[in-house]
């Protein structure tokens, strides 16, 4: 039950936001660590063929990314504005966490 704990825990807090995010290279090292094949296509999806003993095939298919949002300005007095990345319902926006990525200026 531990591995499932740090499993949940290591896709939840990955980033997916649109191209930014890791959450394809975490998902990649998972599955190499348990030595299963894993193709990452260009556009981030993960796909992987695991053979069964039997003659039935079965396909499991999610979304990996996620709704966010994009720095579109930064005013002088340190305020961030943005603009969505999929389709948000502003109305749950008051008091939720952010995480920002980005890099520093030299």
């Amino acid at each position: 039950m531990k591995y499932l704990d740090m499993l949940l825990e290591k896709l939840t807090q990955a980033i997916g936001v649109g191209y930014a995010g890791d959450i394809s290279t975490v998902i990649e090292q998972v599955l190499k660590d348990d030595n299963i094949p894993v193709n990452i296509e260009k556009d981030g999806s993960v796909s992987v063929h695991l053979k069964g003993s039997g003659k039935g095939a079965v396909m499991l298919a999610c979304h990996i990314d996620e709704i966010g949002f994009m720095v579109s300005r930064i005013d002088d007095a340190g305020r961030i504005f943005f603009s969505e990345i999929g389709g948000t319902d502003v109305r749950i926006l008051p008091g939720q966490e952010v995480v920002i990525l980005g890099k520093r200026r030299a």
